[in-house]
């Protein structure tokens, strides 16, 4: 993804805002509108200066934090690649098979593997950190792209 910060300048700010909007009602979370936002940034004491805090500290949460569906997605390729590596086709063909049948109880890669351990290694490998299990961001990280992944019958590939 190219930076921001190497957007031209005339249109870097506007185009930025509309992003911001849009990023946060995507996410439902609590907002300026653009136009709220770049009159904010126009009446700072230093609008050049605060134009680029602003682009900085919103393209590393945009970047980082907020990427959900796409590291979702990204994390369960993680996970099949861990799950095809560690088990033998046949013990993946009998996972895949006992959760056709049955989901009740969770995925069936448990009966075979420590599942969790496999989720926190694709986590740990994808994102250069450990995972942090009382962060609700993680876990449902991690719940939404091991869903994908068992979706998937572990074979969910770049």
């Amino acid at each position: 993804m190219t930076s921001f910060m190497d957007w031209p300048e005339a249109d870097t700010t506007e185009k930025l805002a509309d992003l911001y909007e849009e990023f946060c009602q995507h996410q439902d979370l609590p907002h300026m509108t653009s136009d709220q936002l770049l009159k904010h940034l126009q009446e700072q004491a230093e609008p050049v200066q605060a134009r680029v805090a602003w682009l900085q500290a919103f393209e590393h949460k945009y970047k980082t934090i907020e990427r959900f569906e796409i590291n979702s997605l990204e994390l369960s390729r993680y996970i099949s690649a861990i799950m095809r590596t560690a088990l033998s086709h046949g013990q993946l063909a009998e996972v895949n098979r006992l959760n056709a049948l049955d989901m009740s109880k969770g995925c069936h890669s448990h009966d075979i593997i420590d599942a969790n351990i496999v989720a926190y290694g694709a986590f740990c490998s994808m994102f250069f950190r450990e995972m942090d299990c009382a962060d609700e961001r993680d876990a449902e990280l991690v719940n939404k792209a091991w869903e994908i992944a068992m979706r998937g019958g572990y074979s969910v590939r770049a």
